[in-house]
């Protein structure tokens, strides 16, 4: 299925979360990591890999389905003007705004 959306115009029946995408170019590209909000303003933002790109009928914008690392299935579809592209060590952290050797507070 994942071949298919890479490269179709619009994914076959319904995808994930039960939303049709129609492929389109945003500002990520499939394979990139980007970091996804948290559940509120004051939770860390989490590293997560672009499956594709494109349009909803029922939504405006363009939304990207995301791939958690460790997990096989999508994990989550947002609005790409929520992400933002992972910058330096992010990514080897796995969460946006902790440094190496920092613990989140709980």
């Amino acid at each position: 299925m994942l071949s298919s959306q890479r490269l179709g115009a619009t994914a076959p029946g319904a995808g994930p979360f039960a939303v049709a995408l129609t492929h389109v170019r945003g500002r990520f590209v499939i394979g990139q990591q980007v970091l996804t909000p948290g559940i509120d303003d004051c939770s860390p933002k989490t590293v997560a890999e672009v499956l594709h790109t494109g349009t909803r009928a029922d939504q405006p914008g363009i939304w990207c389905l995301l791939r958690y690392p460790g997990q096989a299935q999508p994990s989550v579809l947002i609005r790409e003007d929520s992400l933002s592209a992972v910058v330096g060590d992010e990514a080897e952290t796995g969460q946006g705004g902790l440094t190496s050797g920092a613990a989140p507070s709980r």
